[in-house]
């Protein structure tokens, strides 16, 4: 499986500072998706105001899909289509450290 995401510069940490202790994102969107530049991008803009973390899980676009999600902060990840069922689930177990997640179509 590949992963494409966004990278953040962080700000240096001083020597002495105990390590930041990562906080799980309280609500992931999570999509399936392929070919969706008609309609993701919208979509993703509208939950971005409520989600922590949104997560992209596309099974092979051709339209541009996955860099439309990645400009709008969306983490995007790719796996061959294995079904409806195992699609989504694959996609919520990525999510799986969210206290709560949204699983959406990409239409």
């Amino acid at each position: 499986m590949d992963r494409k995401a966004n990278t953040h510069d962080a700000a240096p940490r001083a020597e002495s500072a105990a390590p930041a202790r990562r906080v799980p994102p309280r609500l992931c969107v999570v999509y399936t998706a392929k070919n969706s530049t008609r309609t993701l991008p919208r979509s993703i803009a509208a939950m971005r105001e409520i989600a922590d973390r949104i997560v992209v899980v596309d099974s092979g676009s051709m339209d541009g899909t996955q860099d439309a999600c990645l400009a709008l902060g969306a983490e995007v990840f790719h796996q061959d289509w294995l079904g409806f069922a195992r699609q989504k689930q694959h996609a919520i177990d990525l999510a799986a450290d969210a206290e709560f997640v949204l699983l959406l179509d990409s239409d």
